[in-house]
This record gives C-alpha cells, sequence and structure tokens, in this order.
C-alpha cells in the first residue's frame, strides 16, 4: 500500500559570504549553492531524502525539529520572494 504525505515546508534562503543558504524552518536542513534556486534545489534534495528515509523506518514524526530561533526571527522580518515548485509523485 502506497501512503501520501503532504508537507507544506518553509525556507529562508539567504547569502552568507559567496554562497547561498537555503534553511528549512520545518525540519532544521541546511544546503547551499552558488544561486538561490541552486541552494534551494539542493535544499529540497536533501528534505527529500530525509523524509523518505523516515518513512521508510515508520518514523516521520522524528525529523521535525524547528530551526533555531534567529532564523525563525529571520524568516519573519523577510521579504517573500517565493516560489513554489512541485515534487514530482513517487
Amino acid at each position: 500500500m502506497k501512503h501520501v504525505v503532504r508537507l507544506t515546508l518553509r525556507a529562508l534562503i539567504y547569502r552568507e559570504d559567496s554562497q547561498w543558504i537555503a534553511h528549512c524552518l520545518e525540519l532544521d536542513l541546511v544546503a547551499e549553492g552558488e544561486t538561490p534556486m541552486k541552494a534551494f534545489e539542493a535544499l529540497q534534495s536533501l528534505t527529500e531524502l530525509q523524509i523518505e528515509t523516515a518513512m521508510e523506518e515508520g518514523d516521520l514524526q522524528s525529523i521535525f525539529r524547528q530551526a533555531p530561533s534567529e532564523i525563525l526571527a529571520a524568516f519573519a522580518t523577510a521579504q517573500d520572494r517565493s516560489f513554489r515548485r512541485k515534487l514530482p509523485r513517487r
């Protein structure tokens, strides 16, 4: 039986030195890239792997860790320049 899980995850993407950082607020996962989109795509891949592994182990709840308070505060004051990407169905 195939399980369908729908999650809404938020990310803060910001520049740090010469790299772009993408930080998932709900899972406290961080990825980097040379552009904002590359950082986002790296975070998306990392997030997919984390979720798939947790589902295989039957412990989806274990991956939810809130990002540090300074990241949450930065997100709260950031400008929304959102872009949405649908993940492929598996």
